[in-house]
């Protein structure tokens, strides 16, 4: 996959006529993993913006969308009021938040001023393209799976899932920096740790995981709902 100038990606075989896709989100190797999950199935066009600036620009240069998946976390963005301000840009377009931490209460209040739906970054992306579809049909998509995620019962869920994959207490919280994007220096300096110790840390989790490096170990610990 190639992003040019970070705005647009197109798969082979797909041309300007297919129903395109926004996928809002600021964390690089997350925007990644969905943007391939979607254009692997080849039925739409995917375009990308990394925060609440970006995807107002794609709206106004490459819209409209039929479906916007909006990071509600991301830079640039004012809680449920830059949902609701996207829903009104995006006319008839379908807007859907993302989010590895949202709360039931949120979810309901992005619903209430007209989001079509609700995607959990736990949900395994095999799932995505399915719920997308169900999208375009008009219909409302809310992952069953994200509704144990959230108001506090996110991190009792991930914390049980962490001790039955073995990771330390540590070891989930390094996986859940470089998830975030951070590098091994940035990590090392919020978690207190050495970059020796979390470059150790990180061959542990990929070996616990399966993984063969710390992109596929974020991943798979998105697929497993560890984070």
């Amino acid at each position: 996959m190639h992003f040019q100038d970070q705005s647009k990606l197109v798969s082979k075989g797909i041309t300007r006529t297919q129903p395109n896709v926004l996928v809002a989100d600021d964390h690089l190797m997350v925007r990644d993993a969905i943007v391939s999950a979607i254009s692997r199935e080849g039925e739409f066009q995917v375009f990308v913006a990394s925060t609440f600036e970006n995807v107002i620009e794609q709206i106004n240069e490459n819209g409209p969308f039929l479906i916007t998946l909006l990071d509600i976390n991301m830079p640039g963005m004012d809680g449920i009021k830059s949902v609701a301000s996207i829903v009104a840009t995006t006319a008839a377009g379908a807007v859907v938040m993302i989010s590895g931490n949202a709360s039931q209460d949120i979810v309901r209040q992005g619903m209430a001023v007209g989001a079509s739906g609700f995607i959990s970054k736990s949900m395994k992306l095999g799932a995505l393209v399915p719920a997308l579809r169900l999208v375009a049909t008009g219909e409302k998509f809310i992952a069953t799976s994200a509704m144990g995620y959230v108001d506090g019962n996110w991190h009792a869920q991930s914390d049980s899932l962490s001790d039955k994959m073995g990771l330390s207490k540590s070891e989930h919280e390094i996986l859940q920096l470089v998830a975030g994007g951070l590098q091994n220096k940035e990590v090392a300096w919020k978690s207190g740790h050495s970059e020796v110790k979390v470059k150790m840390h990180m061959r542990n989790i990929c070996k616990k995981l399966g993984a063969s490096n710390r992109t596929g170990a974020a991943l798979k610990a998105r697929e497993l709902g560890l984070i």
